[in-house]
């Protein structure tokens, strides 16, 4: 229907229709214009009424096609069906949802095949996307995961930083993000919905997809692999972390693309190492002693990528005096 009450002409009240008929018959000569203009309105609008809720009910009863983007996709067997089928998807969403798509329907063919409701549901289902507002872990403003709630989202990163610091040894860890990560409240992605932080925690430490390999051959530079695979030389680099592009060797296996996580946790700790060291010298002249180096340790997901020199402090053992012994 067309959502507004109507009255045909028969739900008219029966004394005004006579009333009217009355005094239009026997005293027409003295009614003004103007009044016979107003009577004949109420009788084509007592038609017109007659007519939308005939024309109403017809379509209520009658095929409808399901369009996705203007596009005929299904056809089922009333218009309150349609609507029970996109309102049913929609709500899948639960709470406030939306297509992606546009979706209506309208009156079918008079040749066209209508389907049960579980087939067009289907039909329908593979071509639209639902998304549904929830709190949203994004990375660079692309959306990775929803959760039903802020804290949700924060406790997910929370559990992300926590797994790869638990692979890194040292202790005093300061850990980041690399890429710009933000919760938002906005639409997503039916199918990037999670219900729990460890379910979100999953999602984010899963590869985008699979990671592709070159192994380098006779002539291969760095800078060569970076222009033929659309790389830049940074972006080789992140890709192989610890290995030196400046010295790469026959057989070497670099990674050229894919492989890669959603979100990068970049954790930084100070490494203090000592080791033994020596100089050399002439004879009796050399010396030894103990090297205190203090460093800054990166790691990304858990992975050892570069060490800064903060300070390093040398102690020289002195050479024990030799005793002359006179006879």
């Amino acid at each position: 229907m067309l959502g507004v009450q109507v009255f045909p002409c028969y739900a008219l009240p029966a004394d005004l229709i006579v009333f009217g008929s009355y005094r239009m018959q026997q005293d027409s000569s003295v009614i003004p214009h103007s009044r016979r203009w107003i009577w004949f309105a109420i009788g084509a609008a007592a038609v017109f009424a007659g007519i939308v809720g005939t024309f109403g009910l017809h379509t209520s009863g009658s095929p409808s096609t399901i369009l996705v983007d203007g596009r005929p996709l299904v056809t089922v067997e009333s218009r309150s069906a349609a609507v029970e089928l996109i309102n049913d998807l929609r709500e899948s969403g639960g709470g406030e949802a939306r297509f992606v798509e546009q979706v209506a329907y309208r009156p079918a063919p008079r040749d066209a095949a209508v389907v049960l409701a579980p087939e067009a549901r289907s039909a329908v289902e593979k071509c639209v996307h639902i998304q549904t507002r929830k709190w949203v872990i994004a990375a660079n403003d692309d959306p990775i995961v929803g959760l039903p709630n802020k804290s949700d989202a924060e406790k997910a990163l929370s559990l992300l930083t926590t797994y790869y610091e638990s692979r890194i040894s040292v202790k005093k860890i300061r850990s980041d993000f690399k890429e710009h990560v933000r919760i938002v409240n906005h639409f997503v992605d039916l199918s990037k919905v999670r219900s729990t932080p460890d379910e979100a925690v999953q999602v984010l430490t899963s590869m985008s997809k699979e990671p592709a390999y070159h192994v380098v051959g006779m002539g291969d530079r760095a800078s060569k692999l970076a222009e033929r695979y659309k790389l830049s030389l940074n972006d080789l680099k992140d890709l192989n972390p610890g290995v030196n592009l400046d010295r790469i060797l026959i057989g070497d296996k670099l990674k050229i693309g894919g492989g890669k996580v959603p979100i990068t946790v970049v954790s930084k700790a100070e490494v203090t190492k000592t080791m033994d060291v020596s100089a050399p010298g002439r004879r009796d002249r050399a010396r030894s002693g103990k090297r205190k180096v203090e460093m800054l340790v990166t790691y990304e997901n858990g992975v050892e990528v570069r060490e800064d020199l903060l300070s390093q402090v040398t102690t020289w053992e002195r050479p024990a005096r030799k005793t002359m012994k006179y006879e």
